[in-house]
């Protein structure tokens, strides 16, 4: 072999490289070749080095078994990689997937076109086939395997086949896509409207809580998801689009916690300010009948509220649970209203225990002060009663427009007479 290849060194001597595998099984399933005594492993890897000695050129032969992975039969690495992104509002690939088609296409078409540059021998030679001119305004003619290829129906085959496997990934990326499109109401609804009809609702903390939960879930759920997926041979790289979909989330729950936390506050001053309020009044020391009836309507309406009240701090508690729950941030004003809420009302039930108590003495002065004044308006009210039945507007001989100015003065000292009544009764 050497010296054949010494001989005639201008002629090119190509190895042609195949599985070893292949090889063995078609050795063994051909019953008429001779035996060789030894493996067909062993005789190439003696040989190899006399085989690379001499060749020129070596040439990968794939087995046709490989066309299986063209359609996906095979797993192989992605061949390159694309980045996800939230471009609102859509979702897409960057580049483009009608970009990578047109590069794909590309490529294919010049995989065929390379065979333009394996020029024919001439005829009983192994001289390459120079160009051909026919004429001096027309290229010169190559005589190349180019028109056997694009010919040969298998690589048509070929070309079709890959350029369908290539639009069904690309199909098969866009439904992977739609895994992240489903949060497009993230960035698609003004959250500003959104909110304006959600207050006009007058929502509970239940509701707030259950939107809060419904947007902290996206953000669990696109922390836990690959940051990197395969799609046949791409590889989609969606970090910085699950980065998107988790800000977007938690700007929804700046959002609705910001409006939360406004409602709370205004109910939460309300009732500081109310409690606040009562327990100055019931530091003032009554000195007259009338604020001796404020403070005992106060201590009764404080007995008597006290589980409403309870039921409204309870509620503000566990309004600003939620809000601490996802993280919202608390004025320090508001976190010391809220949080000792409970411990002023129990301290302001209790004053009003011990003012209701401290308050018996002179409860019993003005009580004897009240029985006087009481039997004094009895007695005007007797003798109002019986003026009204002797000389009153319903006795013979009224002219009526007497009868009209007397029922107006009657009327206004009924008025009057009710006012002290009120006045002098104690609750």
């Amino acid at each position: 072999m050497k010296r054949l290849t010494a001989a005639a060194a201008h002629w090119p001597v190509v190895q042609a490289f195949k599985p070893i595998e292949d090889i063995e099984a078609y050795l063994s399933s051909d019953g008429s070749r001779p035996d060789l005594g030894t493996p067909p492993r062993e005789v190439y890897a003696r040989r190899a080095p006399w085989y690379d000695e001499v060749s020129d050129v070596d040439v990968l032969i794939a087995p046709r078994e490989s066309n299986g992975a063209a359609s996906g039969a095979a797993k192989t690495p992605p061949l390159f990689r694309v980045q996800g992104v939230l471009s609102a509002p859509e979702v897409h690939v960057s580049p483009p997937l009608p970009e990578i088609n047109k590069i794909l296409a590309k490529i294919v078409k010049s995989l065929v076109e390379s065979t333009r540059t394996f020029v024919r021998w001439m005829h009983g030679t192994c001289i390459e086939t120079p160009p051909q001119n026919i004429n001096e305004d027309d290229d010169p003619i190559i005589f190349s395997f180019y028109s056997d290829i694009i010919a040969n129906p298998e690589v048509v085959s070929l070309v079709s086949l890959v350029t369908r496997t290539i639009a069904k990934t690309f199909g098969r990326v866009n439904k992977h896509l739609d895994v992240y499109r489903k949060y497009d109401q993230l960035w698609r609804v003004d959250k500003h409207e959104h909110l304006s009809k959600f207050e006009q609702k007058s929502p509970t903390c239940v509701m707030f809580d259950n939107r809060l939960q419904s947007y902290q879930r996206v953000v669990y759920d696109s922390s836990a998801m690959d940051k990197s997926i395969e799609v046949d041979f791409i590889a989609i790289a969606v970090s910085t689009l699950l980065t998107d979909i988790s800000d977007h989330a938690r700007a929804w729950i700046t959002a609705i916690a910001s409006l939360m936390k406004d409602m709370g506050r205004k109910g939460l001053v309300e009732l500081h300010d109310k409690m606040t309020d009562m327990g100055r009044s019931l530091d003032k020391e009554p000195d007259t009948l009338d604020d001796l009836k404020a403070v005992l309507n106060l201590v009764a309406f404080i007995q008597r509220s006290s589980m409403e009240t309870e039921l409204e701090y309870g509620r503000m508690e566990e309004w600003y649970r939620t809000l601490r729950m996802y993280g919202h941030p608390i004025p320090t004003d508001e976190a010391d209203m809220v949080d000792n809420i409970a411990t002023r009302w129990a301290e302001l039930s209790t004053k009003a225990k011990k003012t209701d108590r401290s308050l018996g003495r002179v409860k019993k002065q003005f009580t004897l002060v009240t029985q006087g004044q009481v039997s004094s308006f009895q007695a005007e009210v007797k003798e109002m009663h019986e003026e009204f039945r002797l000389r009153g507007p319903g006795t013979g001989g009224v002219e009526l427009d007497a009868g009209l100015e007397m029922m107006e003065t009657y009327t206004a000292r009924l008025a009057t007479m009710n006012k002290t009544r009120d006045r002098k009764s104690v609750v």
